[in-house]
């Protein structure tokens, strides 16, 4: 009878794991993507990877561990969170408020503003 009452409250852990392991994968994946009405695309969320095509517009990041492939050039680059990742092919200005941030650019020399344990690298194209 103990055997089996330990095989039932085991089972019974694992699917509470399970269930619990579901939840987490389901809140990585909310993270919205807004085109303003300024013309700025605007990310938000936490513990997602989006792609992204820009032309021209403003791109913010508003959020935690994310990463964005951004293909084409932002006029602007703005990240307000923690352990992000966003790669451009270029950006007139860049800046990073939030703490182990990267943006990453191929082209041009952004003017740029950058966390303590943030940075901007210019990468190979």
């Amino acid at each position: 009878m103990k055997k089996l009452l330990l095989s039932v409250s085991l089972v019974g852990l694992g699917v509470m794991g399970f269930a619990q392991d579901e939840m987490k994968k389901v809140e990585k994946e909310t993270v919205e993507v807004v085109a303003q009405p300024d013309g700025s695309i605007v990310i938000e969320g936490d513990n997602k990877e989006e792609s992204v095509s820009l032309n021209g517009e403003k791109l913010i990041v508003k959020g935690n561990n994310i990463v964005v492939h951004g293909a084409g050039d932002a006029s602007e680059v703005i990240v307000e969170g923690d352990g992000c990742q966003v790669v451009v092919d270029s950006s007139e200005k860049i800046d990073i408020q939030g703490s182990k941030s990267y943006v990453y650019y191929r082209k041009g020399e952004p003017e740029t503003k950058v966390s303590d344990g943030s940075a901007v690298q210019k990468i190979d194209s």
